[in-house]
């Protein structure tokens, strides 16, 4: 177990049967780290894992880059976790996912500068968009994502 662990939030973890196919290179170190894994809906992303499930992954994603320590994530949680669930469902709508920035390597492509920041990935790996609005307001967040899914369709076209 890592030193200090005890002491920081069980936040990153992965749990459901439709996250658990994309840790299986990270699935003891998670375990390790862990008591129990927490049910969510929010997918979580490691270094392993981005180029499948964002770099080359056939769907959209919106990414929240914390730390484990930041309470303005944990607290962003409430907020996040009703949004992932709404996403959930849908076939073609964007994966609401995290990465523990703090733990695995970000590209420089997001130029993060504190936590949580937040990127809309269009599939295919193409250049990220960064979100500024409200992270507390759940109503802003959903018309980000809706907003950026009728650009994506519009430029498809």
């Amino acid at each position: 177990m890592n030193v200090g662990s005890e002491s920081r939030p069980n936040m990153f973890r992965p749990s459901t049967d439709h996250t658990q196919q994309f840790y299986q290179d990270d699935w003891d170190y998670e375990k390790e780290e862990s008591v129990s894994l927490k049910q969510s809906s929010i997918f979580t992303v490691t270094a392993n894992t981005f180029d499948e499930v964002v770099t080359n992954g056939n769907r959209d994603v919106f990414m929240m880059f914390a730390a484990p320590w930041c309470v303005h994530c944990i607290q962003f949680l409430e907020v996040y976790e009703p949004i992932a669930k709404n996403h959930l469902k849908s076939k073609s709508g964007p994966i609401i996912a995290q990465m523990d920035a703090d733990k695995n390597f970000v590209s420089d492509d997001f130029d993060i500068q504190g936590y949580p920041s937040f990127f809309w990935i269009p599939k295919g790996g193409k250049a990220p968009t960064r979100y500024t609005g409200g992270y507390r307001d759940k109503e802003e967040i959903e018309k980000f994502l809706q907003s950026m899914r009728k650009v994506r369709s519009t430029l498809s076209r």
